[in-house]
């Protein structure tokens, strides 16, 4: 096989690689090789009930440094994606009604956990998150107690979102098909 080959290559050349491996790399493998039928050697197999935790620690770790950090990391990180979804959730009248963007699943990581919903552990496969704009055209309609606030120094929330009715509009945004829970800092008074 010409994988074979490659590997054999790769393995005869110490420059192209050292004895640091990074975890994720080694779920890529595991994956690939459980999914394709080829042989798991045991002590990677061994690992299987914890990889996928240790991947989305360590690319985490990576990405956004200490893990008392990370939050305050995120806007910097996943701000710039967000930042997209939201320019166009709030220029939605000018916009198609379907909109898709692919992102790797190690950028899905950040974005779980900027909404709170990351479960520890690597996406699965052809991962998905959806967010849904929903536009209300009759029945009761929600009114925030103050406008959404600039928050001074994080750039990707400089909107201006004074024209958007957001009596009728609200967002659903779901992982795997399922709905998450959105804490609102309006419903919360934070803002």
């Amino acid at each position: 096989l010409e994988i074979d080959l490659l590997v054999d290559e790769f393995n005869s050349d110490p420059e192209k690689h050292s004895n640091d491996c990074q975890i994720y790399y080694v779920r890529d493998d595991y994956a690939a090789r459980k999914h394709n039928g080829f042989p798991i050697p045991r002590e990677l197999a061994e690992l299987e009930k914890d990889i996928d935790h240790y991947c989305a620690i360590e690319l985490l770790s990576e990405m956004l440094g200490k893990r008392e950090n990370w939050r305050s990391r995120l806007d910097i990180n996943i701000g710039p994606v967000l930042h997209i979804v939201l320019s166009k959730m709030r220029n939605y009248t000018n916009n198609p009604p379907l909109q898709l963007y692919a992102v790797h699943d190690s950028s899905l990581l950040p974005i779980l956990l900027v909404l709170d919903s990351w479960d520890g552990t690597w996406p699965p496969f052809a991962a998905d998150i959806t967010f849904e704009l929903y536009l209300q055209t009759s029945g009761p309609s929600y009114e925030p107690s103050c406008p959404p606030a600039v928050i001074e120094g994080q750039p990707n929330s400089q909107f201006n979102w004074s024209s958007v009715p957001f009596k009728r509009l609200w967002v659903r945004v779901l992982y795997l098909g399922q709905p998450l829970p959105l804490a609102s800092t309006w419903m919360k008074g934070d803002v």
